[in-house]
């Protein structure tokens, strides 16, 4: 038999227990605080991401919101 890797199901987190922390790491004052993203555009892809169907969303439609997530805590590790 062939190796096969599996799915973190990410999305299911991202809408259920990490949507706190992702709402709150992609805040308007967190966004502007850190001072590298325009909070107007992470805006747009958040609200889209927690306004779209999961079953109607393609399965790359949420790493924006995912890798933003990720290099916001990564920053508050490394940077602050």
């Amino acid at each position: 038999h062939k190796k096969q890797g599996f799915g973190l199901p990410r999305i299911k987190y991202m809408r259920g227990v990490l949507k706190p922390l992702i709402i709150e790491a992609l805040s308007e004052n967190s966004i502007k605080i850190r001072g590298i993203f325009n909070f107007k555009s992470v805006n747009e892809e958040v609200i889209r991401f927690y306004s779209a169907e999961t079953g109607k969303m393609l399965w790359t439609e949420h790493l924006r919101v995912w890798t933003l997530f990720i290099f916001e805590m990564w920053a508050r590790s490394y940077l602050d």
